[in-house]
């Protein structure tokens, strides 16, 4: 009976089996090579088992890993990754399938806390009565119940905190063309109508929806054409 070939031992470390191909052959002493035959040549021995024990070498790896990256993201859950390298006791470096026994963790999250955020007031009313204008609110950034320093807030997802606001058209003041002289000769006044207008059709209104500091004067001291004689 000849052994040919064994498998690996079954067990990394310790006790272990393994198989063991066996046949039957002829060996010549001419050429001093060996032939397989039929089992049949060979019942006068008993054939040897194909099934033997065998010890691991106890050489099995473990992980040997570098440090964590740094955090993807600051809060609002992130990963951080590392390199494994599979080692024996010695520090040398095997397969990776010397170290299938032990969990291979190259990723992890981190940072799962929630990200401070932006909150918004009121906005204020229209600071104009007419026309166009602005509107204003309050805008910071906090976590839980403290506000903080605007910088520990994403800037690009900051809301607005002014706005333009449109109300109904101003009326504005409108001056006819100055009238005669009051008198004939000397100095006197001249008048001219002002009125509070509004909208395209110059519709006129109330003088209180005008603004009474820029209405123009109707009445100015004027010198007539004459001498008085």
């Amino acid at each position: 009976w000849h052994a040919a070939s064994r498998s690996e031992c079954s067990a990394q470390c310790g006790l272990g089996y393994r198989t063991v191909d066996i046949y039957c052959a002829k060996y010549s002493r001419l050429d001093g090579k060996t032939e397989k035959v039929d089992d049949s040549f060979c019942s006068n021995q008993p054939k040897p088992s194909n099934r033997e024990k065998c010890s691991g070498e106890c050489n099995t790896g473990g992980w040997r890993y570098s440090a964590w990256t740094e955090c993807s993201k600051s809060c609002d859950g992130g990963s951080q990754r590392r390199r494994a390298i599979c080692v024996n006791t010695r520090n040398d470096v095997l397969d990776d399938s010397k170290c299938i026994h032990q969990e291979k963790v190259t990723v992890q999250r981190c940072n799962e806390f929630a990200c401070p955020q932006w909150k918004s007031g009121d906005w204020s009313e229209c600071l104009v009565t007419c026309g166009k204008g602005h509107k204003h609110r309050q805008v910071w950034c906090h976590f839980g119940e403290d506000r903080l320093n605007d910088r520990m807030c994403d800037a690009a997802a900051k809301p607005v905190s002014m706005q333009t606001c449109q109300q109904p058209e101003c009326a504005s003041w409108q001056a006819g063309s100055w009238g005669q002289c009051s008198v004939t000769c000397g100095q006197g006044y001249q008048r001219r109508a002002v009125k509070c207008i509004l909208g395209a059709y110059m519709s006129v209104v109330d003088d209180n929806d005008c603004n009474a500091a820029t209405r123009p004067t109707d009445t100015q001291v004027s010198s007539c054409l004459h001498l008085c004689a």
